[in-house]
């Protein structure tokens, strides 16, 4: 359980996700935690 206010993002990576698999995730998630106003 996460308490409130404390979400998390759980992620699942495996050997057969190629690098750019990787960047376009972690662009993602930088692109929507600027939107959401949660990183700068």
């Amino acid at each position: 359980t996460v308490p409130q206010g404390k979400a998390r993002i759980r992620v699942m990576n495996s050997a057969t996700h190629s690098r750019a698999d990787l960047d376009q995730a972690l662009g993602i998630f930088a692109k929507v935690g600027r939107e959401l106003g949660v990183i700068q």
